[in-house]
């Protein structure tokens, strides 16, 4: 019975604690943003994965160009936007925008 009674305070104080323990436990990320948005285009490709791929690519190498290693991931960027379009072909082409931003 006593080990009954303990076990429901343990598991009371650990629901009424355990939840803010574990999310006050990380370390806070500082996150810096650039002012300046990026944009780039890709290339035209035959299915939209391939055309997403490549515009990821191109804006991580304006970015890169632009702002320096540090800020080439999309990821951690900000107001990211991606639009994709078709033309009477069918090629798909997108265009990636974004504020790029890195984690320290």
């Amino acid at each position: 019975m006593l080990k009954n009674a303990l076990l429901a305070a343990f598991c009371a104080a650990f629901l009424a604690v355990g939840p803010m323990a574990v999310v006050t436990s990380g370390t806070v990320e500082a996150r810096t943003c650039q002012a300046k948005f990026v944009t780039a285009w890709g290339k035209l490709r035959s299915s939209m994965y391939y055309a997403r791929g490549s515009a990821r690519e191109a804006w991580k190498l304006a970015s890169k160009r632009i702002n320096g290693t540090k800020y080439d991931t999309w990821w951690p960027s900000k107001r990211k936007s991606i639009k994709c379009f078709t033309n009477r072909e069918g090629l798909k082409r997108c265009r990636y925008r974004a504020r790029p931003c890195t984690i320290a």
